[in-house]
Protein backbone atom coordinates (compact mmCIF):
# COMPACT_ATOMS: atom_id res chain seq x y z
CA UNK A 1 0.00 0.00 0.00
CA UNK A 2 1.28 3.16 -1.00
CA UNK A 3 1.14 6.47 0.77
CA UNK A 4 -0.99 9.74 -1.28
CA UNK A 5 1.30 12.35 -1.48
CA UNK A 6 1.65 15.02 0.84
CA UNK A 7 1.44 18.41 -0.01
CA UNK A 8 4.59 20.46 0.92
CA UNK A 9 5.54 23.91 1.05
CA UNK A 10 8.13 25.41 -1.17
CA UNK A 11 11.32 25.36 1.03
CA UNK A 12 10.39 22.51 3.53
CA UNK A 13 12.47 19.85 3.83
CA UNK A 14 11.69 16.54 2.62
CA UNK A 15 12.04 13.46 4.54
CA UNK A 16 14.92 11.47 3.08
CA UNK A 17 15.35 7.91 1.93
CA UNK A 18 17.98 5.89 2.35
CA UNK A 19 19.99 5.26 -0.90
CA UNK A 20 18.30 8.86 -2.89
CA UNK A 21 20.49 11.82 -3.06
CA UNK A 22 19.61 15.15 -0.71
CA UNK A 23 18.27 18.24 -2.67
CA UNK A 24 20.73 21.35 -3.29
CA UNK A 25 20.09 24.07 -1.25
CA UNK A 26 21.25 27.61 -2.87
CA UNK A 27 21.63 29.08 0.59
CA UNK A 28 24.01 26.68 1.78
CA UNK A 29 26.54 26.59 -1.20
CA UNK A 30 29.83 29.44 -0.83
CA UNK A 31 29.30 32.59 -2.54
CA UNK A 32 30.62 32.61 -6.26
CA UNK A 33 32.68 35.68 -5.89
CA UNK A 34 34.94 35.00 -2.43
CA UNK A 35 38.86 35.62 -2.55
CA UNK A 36 41.19 36.65 -0.32
CA UNK A 37 42.62 40.30 0.14
CA UNK A 38 46.07 40.89 -1.28
CA UNK A 39 46.75 43.46 1.37
CA UNK A 40 45.36 41.39 4.08
CA UNK A 41 47.65 38.93 3.81
CA UNK A 42 50.68 41.41 3.57
CA UNK A 43 50.21 42.97 6.73
CA UNK A 44 50.32 39.94 8.32
CA UNK A 45 53.36 38.87 7.01
CA UNK A 46 54.88 41.89 7.78
CA UNK A 47 53.03 42.26 10.96
CA UNK A 48 55.18 38.99 11.90
CA UNK A 49 58.53 40.53 10.89
CA UNK A 50 58.02 43.34 12.73
CA UNK A 51 57.33 41.33 15.89
CA UNK A 52 60.29 38.87 15.30
CA UNK A 53 63.18 41.38 15.11
CA UNK A 54 62.29 44.09 12.40
CA UNK A 55 60.14 46.50 13.86
CA UNK A 56 60.63 49.25 11.54
CA UNK A 57 57.74 46.91 9.60
CA UNK A 58 55.34 47.83 12.38
CA UNK A 59 53.49 51.06 11.16
CA UNK A 60 53.31 49.75 7.58
CA UNK A 61 51.58 46.39 8.93
CA UNK A 62 49.31 48.57 10.94
CA UNK A 63 48.52 51.16 8.48
CA UNK A 64 47.92 48.11 5.33
CA UNK A 65 45.76 45.77 8.11
CA UNK A 66 43.67 49.21 8.78
CA UNK A 67 43.28 49.76 5.18
CA UNK A 68 42.35 46.20 4.31
CA UNK A 69 39.90 45.69 6.63
CA UNK A 70 38.04 48.87 5.62
CA UNK A 71 37.60 47.37 2.27
CA UNK A 72 36.94 43.95 3.47
CA UNK A 73 33.88 45.38 5.46
CA UNK A 74 33.14 47.50 2.85
CA UNK A 75 32.93 45.47 -0.38
CA UNK A 76 29.74 44.59 -1.79
CA UNK A 77 30.32 42.66 -4.91
CA UNK A 78 33.66 40.56 -3.79
CA UNK A 79 32.70 38.23 -0.47
CA UNK A 80 36.45 38.27 1.23
CA UNK A 81 37.37 35.35 3.30
CA UNK A 82 40.22 36.61 5.19
CA UNK A 83 39.16 39.56 7.41
CA UNK A 84 41.14 37.59 10.57
CA UNK A 85 44.10 37.75 8.76
CA UNK A 86 43.90 41.64 8.24
CA UNK A 87 42.73 42.08 12.02
CA UNK A 88 45.78 39.97 13.08
CA UNK A 89 48.09 41.58 10.56
CA UNK A 90 46.66 45.32 12.79
CA UNK A 91 47.72 43.52 16.21
CA UNK A 92 51.14 42.66 14.95
CA UNK A 93 51.60 45.79 13.24
CA UNK A 94 50.81 47.56 16.72
CA UNK A 95 52.73 45.72 18.58
CA UNK A 96 55.71 46.08 16.48
CA UNK A 97 55.19 50.14 16.44
CA UNK A 98 55.12 49.67 20.36
CA UNK A 99 58.88 47.52 19.98
CA UNK A 100 59.84 50.58 17.20
CA UNK A 101 58.94 53.07 19.93
CA UNK A 102 60.46 51.22 22.99
CA UNK A 103 63.77 51.01 20.72
CA UNK A 104 63.89 54.24 19.45
CA UNK A 105 63.24 55.60 23.36
CA UNK A 106 65.84 53.13 24.08
CA UNK A 107 68.51 54.56 21.69
CA UNK A 108 67.38 57.98 22.09
CA UNK A 109 67.87 57.40 26.43
CA UNK A 110 71.38 55.43 25.64
CA UNK A 111 73.09 58.53 23.52
CA UNK A 112 72.22 61.00 26.01
CA UNK A 113 73.34 59.09 28.63
CA UNK A 114 76.75 59.01 26.87
CA UNK A 115 76.59 62.51 25.98
CA UNK A 116 75.62 63.35 29.33
CA UNK A 117 78.76 61.77 30.96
Amino acid sequence: MSQPPQDRRPGEIQDATPGTPMPSYRGSEPFAGTAEHRLATTAFVLGIMSVVGMPFFGPVAWVLGRRAVREIDSSLVTKYRNRGIGVAGIVLGIIGTVFLVTLALGLVALVTFFLLS
